[in-house]
């Protein structure tokens, strides 16, 4: 049987972003999911899932600065620190809220670089390495 989550980025946007938990839930969404937790703390959204009674079944590590064009690290070689750093955090929001899965952006790397993809197999190790259980 199929089961949708309410993406909450895109959906119930007259809303703001925290009351948008309940609202899915009222439209019989048991589950959630969005792009970024932006400025919304752990503890904020893990009340809004505990009292809408859904689970959080994904959302994405930090991205960097999207305003500037950036959409993620783990495909940038030079940017592995910052990789390591966005699944840092990731790990402590999953854990903190009961996330089912993380989205790991690639970031725009350039497509004449040949080390491109394996920096990004390695950065998928890593995150697996850190985020799996």
């Amino acid at each position: 049987m199929l089961q949708f989550a309410a993406n909450l980025s895109t959906m119930f946007t007259e809303w703001d972003f925290l009351d948008r938990f309940s609202v899915a839930a009222d439209q019989g969404f048991q589950a959630v999911e969005f792009q970024f937790a932006g400025t919304h703390a752990p503890d904020a959204i893990g009340r809004r899932l505990e009292s809408a009674r859904q689970t959080l079944v994904l959302f994405n590590a930090p991205a960097g600065d999207l305003d500037a064009g950036e959409r993620g690290f783990a495909a940038l070689a030079d940017r592995a620190t910052d990789f390591r750093a966005s699944i840092a955090q990731a790990m402590i929001f999953a854990e903190h809220v009961g996330a089912k899965a993380v989205h790991v952006m690639a970031g725009i790397a350039d497509p004449a670089d040949p080390g491109a993809q394996r920096t990004f197999r390695d950065s998928l190790r890593f995150a697996l390495d850190r985020l799996d259980g």
